[in-house]
This record gives structure tokens, C-alpha cells and sequence, in this order.
């Protein structure tokens, strides 16, 4: 969840479950995420309410959580405008991880979400569910490639069947090398 101060943006957090009962523990301040290095982060997904509402600064534009991951270092951030539901923005967030994972640019990514909510019809269709999410930074990159589950267990399977080829080989030139010794 976000709690966004219109008035004074210093006192917006981001609100987390508290560890061990510490409720100071529960909640991460703007103030405190630009301080944050993030300059490895390629993108910073803020699925909460309002997380691109903030204090109006005049010349300098809205103090929004978008602005605090920029600040830190963040290339990008997608944030909501206005209060989103939970299910709509779970079905949203799940096509734009998609479309992400399968080498989209971040703004085509949510421009494709965004599409896939509208022709869904019913009421998850109207904009209301979707238009919310906006795209700030950087959108014409697409993320760096991860190792996934898949790539990982393809490559173990590779190296297995290398490790089992090269002990057959071994074994049937009888356990020694060319140069005579075992």
C-alpha cells in the first residue's frame, strides 16, 4: 500500500507488513528511497494506490514516489494515478510481466497491458481498471534477460550430459591419458 501526502510529500511512504511488531519497520518514506542507490534498477513496478500522487511543487512538478526512484537512480518506474483495484491491476500486472518477459520495450509492454484490459470486456474494460498506470524514465529499453528456472535447469542438463560424455570417453580409453601415465 502507499500513503501519499498531498501537502507535505516528506511524509508519503510506501506501507510494508512490520517485521517482529516494530511498526517503525512497516514503512519505507519517500524522503528515505532517494537516498536509496538504485542504479542497477532497471525498472521500479508501484502496483499501490495514488503512488504518482504527491505535493505540488510549483516549477518543479508533483513529489510523487516515481520522482524518489528516479532520484535514486531507478531508469524507470510504473506508477498509478489514482486508486486502482486489486484485481484488476493483478491481471494488468501479469500481461505486462509477460509481454516484458518476452523482450517487450517497458513502454510497449504496458501499452500492450493496457490493450489486453481494454478488450476484455465487462467492467475490467473500462479505463477506469487500466488508464491508471503510468510509465516515467525510460521506456524504450527493454529489460536485460534473467536467468529463469528453465534457463538454468537447460544449462545443468547441458553440463550433466557434457560431465556423463567425457567419463564414457575416459572409460573406454581405459582410464588413461596419451602420454602413457593413469
Amino acid at each position: 500500500h502507499a500513503s501519499v501526502d498531498i501537502v507535505d510529500s516528506r511524509r508519503s511512504r510506501l506501507v510494508f507488513t512490520p517485521e517482529n511488531g516494530d511498526p517503525s519497520s512497516g514503512y519505507l518514506l519517500a524522503t528515505d528511497i532517494a537516498r536509496l542507490k538504485m542504479n542497477g534498477a532497471e525498472l521500479v513496478t508501484l502496483a499501490a494506490c495514488d503512488t504518482e500522487q504527491g505535493s505540488y511543487v510549483r516549477g518543479e512538478g508533483v513529489e510523487s514516489f516515481s520522482r524518489s526512484f528516479l532520484a535514486a537512480g531507478a531508469q524507470s518506474t510504473v506508477s498509478s494515478l489514482w486508486r486502482v483495484s486489486d484485481n484488476a491491476t493483478s491481471q494488468l500486472m501479469k500481461i505486462f510481466y509477460s509481454e516484458l518477459g518476452g523482450g517487450s520495450t517497458k513502454a510497449a509492454a504496458l501499452r500492450e497491458a493496457k490493450l489486453a484490459s481494454l478488450r476484455s470486456g465487462g467492467q475490467a474494460g473500462h479505463p477506469y481498471y487500466w488508464a491508471a498506470f503510468v510509465l516515467t524514465g525510460d521506456g524504450s529499453a527493454s529489460l536485460t534477460p534473467t536467468w529463469t528456472w528453465t534457463n538454468f535447469s537447460l544449462a545443468a542438463m547441458g553440463a550433466l550430459a557434457t560431465t556423463v560424455g567425457l567419463l564414457l570417453v575416459f572409460r573406454r580409453s581405459g582410464g588413461t591419458n596419451r602420454s602413457g601415465g593413469t
